[in-house]
């Protein structure tokens, strides 16, 4: 069952050099935040369609000195 107090991580934080390690953190961390999201709807509509809500946004933060990827 959804837990209402249960807060999604929608944040994502890049800290250091920017390569392909945190290229490839960052997409694992995306598509974490996007499969909980699908569980939570999934258990949401089978409580109450109603309590379905649209995808939240996802925030980046970004603390780097620089890089390439």
């Amino acid at each position: 069952m959804a837990d209402k107090d249960k807060k999604m991580k929608t944040t994502l934080r890049i800290v250091g050099e920017i390569n392909i390690e945190t290229l490839k953190t960052f997409l694992d961390e995306t598509d974490e935040i996007m499969e909980e999201y699908e569980r939570f709807k999934t258990e949401a509509s089978m409580i109450k369609p109603e309590l379905l809500q649209k995808f939240p946004p996802i925030t980046v933060e970004i603390s780097s000195y620089g890089g390439c990827t």
